[in-house]
């Protein structure tokens, strides 16, 4: 019995130890530290993109260009909201955010797709002000006890493998134009059905979004709302299905810019229907570098 608890105190130490080297070395690094592939610190940055993947398939480039890249893949606008939380309390009244308005993030097809799990770490697990279940708002407060015992959390796995392995996040190098009309076709009313399968504008994004101009208003910084290009093919199907998300801006007196027909004739600039390969990355960052504050 003896032997047995001797060994169990060593087994739980160890693993505390072990805890511990991997939250300095690892965790700290790419969940707490750097965003994702940002090596560079946010204070040499007046300039913030924060977005989901039409932002983070650009990975470093808005970087080259002046601008943070704050963006993930799947990032839905309460994600959005918990990363404008932290940015409000490190920006100041010269500093610019570019967030996305693309109208799929309006699509009620987004309340299942947050990353919050992720993103509650840059609003310091404060779970007061936001519009989800009270259980939902338990499991995110609960995350603050696993940060030292990263080992124990499951929800970090993605950020670990972009950190340790960043080759593998390079921009993308594939053309929407390598594949024929048929399959582009295809490609494009693949995500029609996923984007707008339903047509239902989600009132709990646009609560978010709303949230994000309030504190944006109220630390005076400089927001402005960007629509990604699209694919010519794309935009004719979505056209007619768009949820008018400038309005809600518009009402504020945000500004908002509109690139989605951009590259309608550049179909080489895109990697898929909707998002933007190593080519399109660079041209669309140029135009956006144009639009910060002065």
């Amino acid at each position: 019995m003896g032997k047995f608890i001797t060994h169990s105190i060593f087994f739980v130490l160890g693993y505390l130890v072990l805890n511990g080297l991997f939250y300095m070395f690892v965790t700290t690094p790419a969940v707490y530290t750097n965003y994702v592939f940002n090596e560079d610190n946010m204070d040499q940055y007046h300039s913030f993109l924060v977005s989901d993947s039409h932002g983070a398939c650009m990975k470093s480039i808005p970087n080259e260009y002046g601008i943070y890249n704050f963006s993930y893949r799947g990032d839905n606008y309460l994600d959005m909201y918990l990363k404008v939380q932290y940015l409000a309390t490190q920006l100041s009244t010269e500093d610019t955010i570019f967030l996305n308005v693309d109208s799929h993030l309006f699509s009620n097809y987004r309340d299942k797709s947050s990353n919050a799990k992720k993103n509650i770490i840059y609003a310091n697990y404060q779970v007061n002000n936001l519009l989800e279940s009270e259980e939902v708002k338990q499991k995110l407060n609960n995350k603050k006890y696993f940060k030292y015992l990263p080992l124990l959390d499951i929800d970090y796995g993605v950020f670990y493998y972009d950190y340790l392995l960043p080759e593998k996040a390079a921009a993308y190098h594939r053309s929407f134009a390598d594949y024929n009309e048929k399959t582009q076709r295809t490609k494009c009313q693949r995500r029609y059905e996923t984007q707008y399968q339903n047509k239902t504008k989600s009132e709990k994004q646009e609560q978010y979004l709303e949230k994000i101009i309030e504190i944006c208003e109220e630390k005076n910084i400089k927001l402005i709302g960007i629509q990604y290009p699209l694919a010519k093919m794309y935009w004719n199907m979505i056209e007619n299905n768009n949820y008018n998300t400038t309005s809600l801006l518009k009402q504020y007196g945000i500004e908002v810019y509109d690139f989605h027909d951009l590259f309608f004739e550049q179909t080489d600039c895109f990697y898929d229907q909707d998002h933007l390969n190593l080519k399109g990355s660079k041209l669309f960052c140029e135009q956006i570098s144009k639009l910060r504050r002065d």
